[in-house]
């Protein structure tokens, strides 16, 4: 039975629905008045709205009509004694989350939160906790906002940080898979809709007619006719996504490569590993690992230390002068990859060569300008580099072979 720990649980509603659909639940609440609750519906209730209690009582705020705020609800609507079986496991933990559960180390299958990351002092503390007792491979659900509790009491020390430096610490630990696909679908949305806008003059029928099937938005305009024409928008022009994207799609491209030369399936996933020799590139590179796994169709990516040694059971690819990849290829047929290798170098060799011939030339020293002279001298050390990494990595193939 998985286990499931939801810590803030309040009146310890989610983990009681968690337990009646046959997960071991676990709720958690530092509230005393929310504990007193949940005791109340929990242990104390023998049928379902067999209490009655008048919620607004106490404000007189939002009120459609006068007698409102005196209006009654009967709880509870479910009578957790009658609805959970003797098989169902659901129990209930008093005390600090992170006093609680720091001492216990991958003991959970998941974790479920709603509305409890902003009761935090720090957010980072509660999101490594998270990660230290949920096991490997364990799912982390989360519904709820960023309104941080403290933020507005003086005698409480509390930080408050940004969605975006959230989201950067949690990835350390968890893919954001949902927020992603929501992501990806929003921008696929824009692309399509801005796309149609800028084809209208030239296809105005078809623009149309595919316009309109475009599900409904708030930019979505009654026909592409009267839609504003797109125009630039520098706010959306960020300078570090665009050189990581760069960095991202050009080594995704050489794991895809690689993999089809290898004669792999589309929907296999082996392990890939990313060497880099500049350390801002590399440090870059550890917070995009899960993109590159995406973008290069493969599974899981690590980003090695600048002089770690090549993975064992794996083959090397040159990306460029300062980038090395490593696809894991148990099982794989690699002679069609050791022909491909042999081609690159004698390629390599052959512009190694070229730019010999060329320096060596007579009158190279007098006649050429000395700023092309340094710029050919740079193209032969960086082809003599990369013919020696591949010559490098034809050897790692053939050593893969044995």
């Amino acid at each position: 039975m998985p286990a499931v720990l939801c810590p803030g649980c309040g009146l310890g509603r989610l983990p009681f629905e968690l337990a009646a659909r046959g997960y071991a639940a676990q709720g958690n609440e530092f509230s005393y008045h929310m504990l007193l609750g949940s005791h109340l519906i929990l242990n104390r209730c023998a049928e379902i709205e067999c209490h009655t209690i008048f919620p607004y009582v106490l404000s007189t705020a939002h009120r459609a009509g006068k007698s409102d705020h005196l209006r009654a609800v009967k709880i509870p609507d479910v009578c957790p004694r009658n609805a959970l079986g003797d098989d169902s496991e659901l129990s209930m933990a008093t005390g600090e989350f992170i006093e609680v559960y720091k001492d216990q180390e991958a003991e959970w299958d998941a974790m479920a939160t709603v509305f409890f990351l902003d009761t935090a002092k720090n957010v980072f503390l509660y999101i490594r906790i998270i990660a230290h007792v949920v096991k490997p491979g364990g799912l982390w659900i989360n519904l709820g906002p960023l309104l941080y509790h403290y933020a507005d009491i003086q005698e409480e020390r509390s930080i408050e940080p940004s969605w975006e430096e959230v989201r950067a610490e949690i990835v350390k630990y968890f893919d954001i898979i949902e927020e992603d696909r929501r992501v990806a679908r929003d921008v696929l949305y824009l692309c399509l809709d801005w796309s149609l806008r800028l084809m209208h003059p030239l296809l105005p029928y078809l623009t149309e007619e595919l316009y309109q099937r475009l599900p409904d938005s708030p930019t979505k305009h009654k026909s592409i006719v009267i839609a504003p024409y797109p125009t630039q928008v520098n706010a959306w022009y960020n300078v570090q996504v665009e050189a990581d994207m760069e960095v991202v799609s050009e080594i995704a491209k050489h794991f895809r490569s690689q993999k089809t030369s290898l004669g792999m399936p589309p929907g296999a996933r082996p392990k890939g590993f990313v060497r880099h020799t500049d350390a801002d590139t590399l440090c870059r590179l550890k917070g995009l690992a899960t993109r590159l796994s995406r973008m290069g169709a493969i599974g899981d990516v690590q980003v090695l230390d600048d002089g770690a040694e090549a993975p064992k059971g794996s083959i090397k690819d040159v990306v460029n002068t300062q980038c090395l990849i490593f696809l894991e290829v148990a099982g794989v047929d690699l002679s069609q990859e050791l022909t491909k290798f042999q081609k690159k170098i004698d390629s390599a060799k052959k512009m190694v060569e070229s730019y010999e011939k060329k320096m060596n030339a007579p009158g190279y020293e007098e006649k050429v300008p000395k700023e092309v002279r340094d710029m050919n001298a740079q193209k032969m050390e960086a082809s003599q580099k990369e013919c020696e990494e591949l010559k490098s990595a034809l050897a790692n193939i053939q050593a893969a072979m044995k």
